[in-house]
């Protein structure tokens, strides 16, 4: 049987054809007028500066802004939460210690610094920052930027010992000058660093740029991390094999330590090599395959790693490893408190690109971390992150620390163990103290290669981010480009380098994509009211005398040629010319200035060959710019259309 006979087919025709021939198309103006659409009303900078400053030179609401611990505490479960945050803090103060001790290495100072790092910076952040799970401290990626600074202004002889106890490398006091006759110790050096960050946090925070961190994209970090992760393990290739090696900075850094390794790799001390290989794999079996068991098991996480320096310092003492096997060791670890000095301020001139660079990675990851762990249950603010991040790291340089950041394993535990609030972290600093007080010296005899262990199996996980890259691959080549250029740089270069051509490309990629601009004809469905792409439909037709294009993307004065030669080719496919070109500019995302002249060009050029142009739906943000180009002057605003549908049967009536 014919379908096109059956009769309940020419009666719904019969009916869509009642309901299309009794449309009544609009035109822009009248569409505007019936459902009264409000013109946009420029306000006044004058007025938009004083309305902003009513609602916010308020003081109540600055103190409550940069202390927001004035606006939960009040409000804290003292009953049910309490214990939980107790439970916290301990769990992540134990943490602290294996994760203190071998980041700090990372960035050229004594290993004490990572509790230091724990403490006094903390201290504050507990006070200003919005996340309530962040573990701040030590973080390996910016303990390693820390150390490019640390090993360029830092006295050389520094670096000699070890960190020995002949010489007092945890002194902050600038009167080591005139009393040993040497340059800055590696402690004021990273704190130079540390209140050079702060600045720079304090700077971005004040002028509300909380929103830096998207120049970092996830593919660009994932790049970088793994980067950091390689050279990481590379500055600790010293630990590794027990061997003395010449100290290199700057571009191809990893290279020249290659190169050292090789000449000096017949002087390998095995037992460090042993210790290094069996301790950093047994923690990273125990980490793949034995972790989550144990911990569903327990009610609280196995502090592996503790239990790795607890064992390792030990047996260091037993054995006296030092002496019989030649191996490092940390050495002198003073007890108390730091007594707070200023650091040296003539150095912050030097270290201003460095410590941007810093600061835009710390913050990156703060922010992050913050947004993840808050789960849409309360709200986390980039600008006062950046103010609490700049205020921390400006006191914490008074107490020989180095820039601190969010540690993504500390954060978690602190949430999984049940961690409410930042009161966790304040329990973490009250026993952090107590360890400072008695018993810091107790780990003098720990061996370096132990801490290097912990942080093999510690970075391990991020050189599993080389499945982001097999996943790009995949997905988009472009952003693979990205990851493996940013990886490279960091490889190759230096990490400072890698940072920057990470964001040049994350940039690049952004502006690359954002260039490009679709033009598609359209076609009718079945004399319908639908309009779509005759690319990727085939029973899409031509409506005779009328080409209709859809117009996606941003146009601006970069791609402006390009987007106006595809609609004139589109417009010219065929031999006769056509009597309507509407353009459905919807999809029409953003256009400046330039784009504007363009469109009033091409309307004109169409007048001169008899050809009608009309616009659909011009977004609101695009029409303003349409409005103060004086678009409308010359073009008829009756041209202008609510729907492609309204334009095409408007057409129609000419």
């Amino acid at each position: 049987m014919n379908s096109n006979s059956d009769p309940l087919l020419i009666q719904a025709q019969d009916e869509k054809n009642k309901i299309f021939s009794s449309y009544k198309p609009y035109k822009q103006s009248e569409f505007d007028e019936l459902y009264h659409h409000t013109e946009y009303k420029k306000i006044d900078l004058s007025e938009y500066i004083k309305n902003k400053l009513k609602s916010k030179l308020k003081f109540i609401n600055i103190f409550l802004s940069l202390f927001p611990i004035l606006e939960w505490l009040p409000k804290y479960d003292w009953k049910n939460d309490l214990s939980h945050d107790l439970v916290s803090g301990v769990t992540v103060a134990i943490l602290h210690i294996p994760q203190g001790m071998a980041y700090s290495s990372l960035g050229g100072v004594p290993p004490i610094v990572g509790i230091y790092m724990a403490v006094f910076p903390v201290i504050i952040y507990i006070f200003m920052g919005t996340s309530r799970h962040n573990s701040m401290g030590t973080l390996s990626v910016v303990c390693i930027m820390t150390s490019k600074a640390v090993y360029t202004y830092a006295d050389p002889r520094y670096f000699s010992s070890e960190f020995v106890s002949d010489t007092n490398l945890t002194s902050n006091s600038s009167t080591i000058n005139t009393h040993d006759s040497l340059g800055l110790t590696p402690i004021q050096v990273a704190s130079a660093v540390c209140i050079t960050v702060g600045i720079w946090h304090l700077i971005l925070g004040l002028c509300r740029l909380g929103s830096l961190s998207v120049l970092m994209s996830d593919i660009m970090i994932s790049g970088f991390t793994t980067g950091v992760a390689i050279a990481v393990i590379l500055s600790q290739i010293k630990h590794i094999f027990g061997i003395k090696l010449k100290r290199h900075i700057g571009t191809f850094n990893i290279i020249y330590t290659l190169v050292d390794v090789a000449q000096n790799i017949h002087k390998t001390n095995f037992v460090a090599l042993g210790v290094v290989v069996s301790l950093s794999t047994a923690l990273i079996i125990y980490n793949d395959n034995f972790k989550s068991k144990v911990q569903k098991k327990l009610s609280f996480p196995v502090p592996t790693e503790m239990i790795v320096i607890v064992a390792g310092t030990l047996i260091s003492s037993a054995l006296d490893l030092e002496h019989n096997y030649n191996l490092s060791n940390v050495g002198n670890i003073p007890i108390g408190l730091p007594f707070p000095q200023p650091p040296p301020f003539y150095l912050i001139p030097n270290l201003i690109v460095d410590g941007l660079m810093i600061s835009i990675v710390a913050f990156s990851i703060n922010i992050s971390m913050a947004s993840i762990l808050a789960k849409k249950k309360y709200k986390v603010d980039s600008n006062q992150e950046l103010l609490a991040s700049g205020v921390s790291n400006i006191f914490g340089s008074f107490f020989s620390c180095i820039p601190f950041a969010s540690s993504l394993s500390r954060s978690l535990i602190q949430l999984q163990v049940g961690g409410k609030t930042q009161l966790a972290s304040g329990v973490s600093c009250g026993l952090l103290v107590l360890i400072l007080l008695y018993i810091g010296p107790f780990f003098e005899p720990l061996p370096h290669c132990v801490l290097t262990s912990i942080v093999i199996a510690a970075v391990r996980g991020m050189l599993n981010q080389v499945g982001d890259l097999k996943l790009a691959l995949k997905e988009s080549y472009a952003e693979a480009c990205v990851w493996i250029a940013t990886f490279l740089a960091v490889v190759i270069l230096n990490v400072d380098y890698g940072l920057g051509v990470g964001v040049l490309c994350s940039l690049a990629f952004v502006v690359i994509t954002g260039q490009k601009v679709m033009v598609y004809k359209l076609g009718n469905l079945n004399d319908s009211n639908i309009y779509v792409e005759k690319e990727y439909y085939e029973s899409a037709t031509d409506v005779p005398g009328i080409v209709i294009l859809r117009i996606i993307g941003s146009v601006n004065f970069i791609n402006k040629d390009k987007v106006f030669n595809k609609i004139s080719k589109q417009c010219l496919t065929d031999t006769t010319l056509p009597k309507h070109i509407v353009l459905d500019m919807m999809s029409l995302s953003s256009a400046d200035t330039s784009t504007v002249k363009c469109f009033l060009r091409f309307y004109r050029e169409l007048v001169e060959q008899g050809i009608n142009l009309h616009l659909v739906k011009l977004i609101e943000p695009v029409k303003k710019v349409f409005v103060k180009c004086k678009f409308f002057n010359d073009f008829p605003a009756s041209n202008l259309y609510p729907t492609v549908h309204d334009a095409v049967l408007n057409c129609k009536e000419y």
